[in-house]
């Protein structure tokens, strides 16, 4: 794989590996579970970057890097048992179950972008209206199908560009903008009248407790903002160049997760109860509350519109890399030309992906374990299989690769001078501490 693409630069590695991450997770998923689950949430989510996501960050660059091949390829070139081939099927699976149903809320923000564009929030004739909208556009059934469609169509010419072309170039864009977009938006927020209350509730830790639901959630969060345990990191890891500090952009990509996340409650969470909403309303706080307290302030269709762009963008930043994965899995392992490669993953996700979308509608009865096929997919992807692939991560890094290889990989063989005690801290956390942890809250939470 002499010809294989790598990134080519470090602020474009960086910009992907934080595209990854950052996305709706972020400003759609984060500010509702701290809404549902008050101020604890926020702490066991940063214990949950620093103990889970940024070893097993960690350890998927090194897969990748390592192997410099896709994620199945990267799990079977070193693991010569059945068990790391099965690891290696699951890391196909994974992006293509989390892509599905993911793509079905792009879907939405593309909607309630062109309805932001169209002033449709500042033209409804009262809240009840607005209130409205979100339902009537899920259960559709054609409308949510037809922006999910274009969404996955979106990100799949964004993939098929390459590695350079595509991805790297769209983020090294992409990125920058969004951050400055999130942070006017949340500048705007905290000069609400009002928005003290939802600082208060955002910061004050004595006013929530934790439970292992509330822990269950963070972790698996943790999991699917990051995107760890997706084969995405495996997959970038691998385009990254030899100098790349592997530790370092673990650390980096954890913190811009964090701090987009917090960018995001900011912008959310004050103008919230500033309007007098409910924080705990789950899924629909971006799409039911923020569009009815655009209607109601001054230079709120404009306001409107840059904040579903951002939604937008953040969306189509983690899609790109779980797209990814399978094309260059097919493009590597079966010789298949990228576009068609493209093709092949487009048609399996848009299958899955209008099943998710209908299950609001004609599909809302037909239901799995008491879930929803979107429910569904969404539980099993963020609490069970991400989390199994992380700690499959952290077993073959921490068992199945030698010291010597780990260490030569997060040291640049021998070119990279680490802090005294730093790799032994995180070999530490990746071979039992992170192990111990994630085996620990998926037992608890499957018992509770």
């Amino acid at each position: 794989m002499a010809d294989r693409e790598k990134f080519a630069s470090k602020l474009g590695t960086l910009m992907a590996l934080v595209g990854s991450s950052v996305g709706l997770g972020n400003i759609w998923r984060f500010p509702f579970l701290v809404g549902d689950y008050g101020s604890a949430f926020l702490l066991c989510y940063v214990l949950c970057l620093l103990l889970l996501s940024i070893p097993i960050l960690n350890c998927e660059f090194i897969i990748g890097r390592f192997s410099r091949s896709n994620a199945y390829r990267a799990y079977k070139s070193q693991g010569k048992r059945s068990v790391w081939n099965l690891v290696g099927v699951l890391t196909l699976l994974v992006p293509i179950v989390v892509f599905s149903y993911y793509s079905v809320v792009g879907g939405w923000a593309l909607d309630y972008l062109f309805k932001a564009c169209t002033f449709t929030f500042t033209r409804a004739s009262g809240m009840e209206e607005i209130g409205a909208m979100f339902s009537s556009m899920v259960e559709g059934p054609w409308i949510p199908i037809i922006w999910a469609v274009l969404f996955f169509l979106i990100t799949a010419y964004i993939v098929v560009a390459g590695v350079q072309s595509g991805i790297e170039k769209f983020s090294k864009v992409m990125m920058p903008l969004l951050f400055f977009l999130m942070l006017a938006i949340s500048v705007w927020a905290l000069t609400l009248p009002g928005s003290v209350d939802g600082l208060n509730f955002l910061f004050d830790f004595s006013s929530s407790t934790f439970s292992i639901k509330m822990v269950s959630a963070a972790m698996g969060q943790a999991f699917y903002s990051v995107s760890v345990g997706a084969g995405a990191m495996i997959t970038y890891g691998s385009y990254m160049n030899d100098d790349e500090k592997l530790l370092s952009s673990s650390m980096k990509t954890a913190f811009f997760d964090f701090l987009f996340a917090l960018i995001a409650s900011l912008a959310i969470l004050p103008a919230t109860f500033a309007f007098g909403g409910d924080p705990g309303q789950g899924a629909g706080l971006a799409f039911r509350t923020m569009p009815m307290i655009f209607s109601t302030m001054p230079a709120g269709g404009f306001v409107a519109i840059v904040f579903f762009f951002a939604l937008v963008l953040a969306a189509l930043t983690s899609t790109a890399s779980l797209f990814e994965v399978n094309v260059a899995h097919l493009v590597e392992e079966r010789k298949i030309k990228r576009i068609k490669a493209a093709l092949i993953v487009l048609s399996i996700c848009v299958t899955f992906g209008v099943l998710c979308s209908l299950s609001f509608g004609p599909l809302a009865d037909f239901k799995i374990l008491g879930l929803t096929i979107f429910d569904l997919m969404d539980q099993l992807s963020a609490n069970v299989l991400m989390p199994l692939c992380g700690l499959c991560s952290c077993l073959y890094v921490g068992w199945q690769m030698s010291r010597k290889d780990v260490y030569a990989e997060m040291t640049n063989y021998g070119r990279l001078r680490l802090p005294r005690g730093s790799f032994r801290l995180v070999y530490v956390l990746i071979r039992y501490v992170s192990p111990v942890l994630l085996f620990t809250v998926m037992i608890a939470n499957f018992l509770a």
